[in-house]
């Protein structure tokens, strides 16, 4: 929200661009309304520049959707899967940090795949332990979800180990490339 109205402050510009030019070149009507076509177009290119930009590597959706998997963790009364639910928020959010650094089909991955099946697992895990009444096929179904669950887990917490070995090389790859440059450098100059 506060992200947003930083493009108020392009507002201001108009009035000072319009009255600085306007002393600078004279009070003229077509002068005037030439300076007002360019304070606008000043004003406009300014609020632009400080619109707040969405990052492109982090979907828009996936803060609200680790919002809406934390809620229904927090529904949930069996402490097995209520820790289990907590522990894969946890990794959810260690995993955002690396995000923008994957390629874009890990990206996918995480995103598009286990973010959602997780907020779909635990919304629907939620929602049967609210409505269980010792129904013995609910109970089998929940069984069932806590098995799938920490498959899911497990899968991607592999997908997330190899992302982060991944990670680390290219950072290793790209820090070792600038020493290079700036020994090659060094040397040139030395």
């Amino acid at each position: 929200m506060w992200k947003r109205l930083r493009i108020l402050g392009a507002i201001p510009l108009f009035p000072c661009v319009l009255i600085f030019g306007a002393m600078i070149l004279g009070f003229d009507w077509s002068k005037v309304l030439l300076l007002g076509l360019l304070a606008l177009g000043v004003t406009l290119l300014c609020g632009v520049l400080l619109y707040p930009r969405q990052d492109p590597e982090i979907p828009r959706d996936w803060r609200q959707n680790l919002k809406h998997l934390q809620r229904n963790v927090e529904k949930i009364k069996n402490r097995t899967v209520y820790r289990g639910g907590h522990q894969i928020i946890t990794e959810l959010k260690q995993c955002q940090s690396s995000l923008p650094f994957l390629s874009p089909a890990a990206r996918r991955e995480i995103t598009e795949y286990y973010l959602p099946t997780f907020l779909k697992y635990f919304t629907s895990y939620a929602t049967f332990e609210e409505c269980n009444e010792g129904n013995p096929s609910i109970l089998a179904t929940m069984k069932q979800m806590e098995e799938a669950m920490e498959e899911i887990a497990e899968n991607f917490r592999k997908a997330c180990d190899r992302n982060d070995q991944t990670v680390r090389l290219n950072v290793h790859a790209q820090t070792s490339l600038l020493y290079k440059k700036l020994n090659r450098k060094e040397t040139r100059d030395g």
